[in-house]
């Protein structure tokens, strides 16, 4: 799909559809955060509501980036799926400095590693989506 700025509509340039993939991983995570919300939850109040948050904001850009994948939603992607890996990496190597045991890095698991996984594709997608936008815009200035 092609990307254009603003609010216009994507145009489907050669019928290919890769704007699918980014949704599907984003759309994947949001799942799986929703899936532990329950154990983060147990754990500390405010553990769980981020993990609702995260999987709202997921499964709501998914569907957004299917029905008009736009620059301003791929920055979007980048920041906040940059921001819950950043959160992640800090929670397995030193530890998150709040809850309750701040500053003990939690074990790494089969779930977090592929909603990471899916999270980073998701920012390497949305940074491909900004560079081939712009450089179409470079090649076609209308």
């Amino acid at each position: 799909m092609e990307l254009r700025s603003g609010s216009q509509r994507p145009v489907v340039d050669d019928g290919r559809t890769p704007g699918l993939l980014p949704a599907a991983a984003s759309i994947g995570a949001g799942v799986i955060h929703a899936l532990v919300v329950p154990e983060h939850l147990e754990e500390w109040w405010l553990f769980g509501a981020f993990f609702v948050l995260c999987a709202a904001f997921q499964m709501a850009w998914g569907v957004a980036w299917i029905v008009a994948p736009s620059t301003g939603l791929a920055r979007v992607a980048i920041v906040g799926n940059g921001a819950m890996v950043a959160v992640w990496a800090a929670s397995r190597s030193a530890g998150l400095p709040i809850g309750p045991e701040p500053w003990i890095a939690e074990s790494i698991g089969s779930l977090d590693l592929l909603a990471t996984g899916l999270e980073l594709f998701i920012v390497v997608a949305a940074a491909h989506a900004l560079r081939a936008a712009a450089a179409r815009r470079h090649a076609d200035p209308v």
